[in-house]
């Protein structure tokens, strides 16, 4: 898994931007081995004023599931890079229960339309029987 960082208007040093790496890592640990590619933006909205002012925002590539995006906001990047990985994490399990879902409502109604197609080419059968 490739983890890029961009930070707007804020400045982090190196020790910084390990930390939010791993905290990150951390996070979709157990999606690491079908997360490609993760695209992590922080951003400080409205610069030295105070307040719920950061804003993270990442955008993985998921093997098999494709592109998905997840974000938050709060007042420090520990935080807001945690809930992120987080929402992201509950992202992908959605997904993948939708599509499960979907399988097993389309198999139904495969399972249901052979059915009646057996009877009723078993009550055409009968029906020429009696004639």
């Amino acid at each position: 898994m490739r983890i890029r960082l961009v930070v707007h208007h804020r400045t982090l040093d190196a020790e910084q931007r390990a930390h939010l790496i791993q905290r990150f890592q951390a996070g979709v640990a157990r999606w690491a081995d079908r997360i490609r590619d993760v695209i992590v933006r922080i951003e400080d909205v409205n610069g030295h004023k105070g307040g719920v002012d950061l804003r993270c925002q990442a955008d993985a590539l998921v093997r098999g599931l494709g592109q998905i995006q997840a974000r938050a906001r709060g007042t420090n990047c520990d935080q807001v890079v945690r809930v992120t990985a987080q929402r992201l994490t509950a992202c992908c399990w959605s997904v993948v229960k939708r599509r499960i879902t979907s399988r097993r409502s389309r198999r139904a109604h495969l399972v249901a339309d052979m059915v009646n197609t057996k009877e009723h080419l078993h009550s055409r059968a009968l029906g020429r029987q009696s004639a």
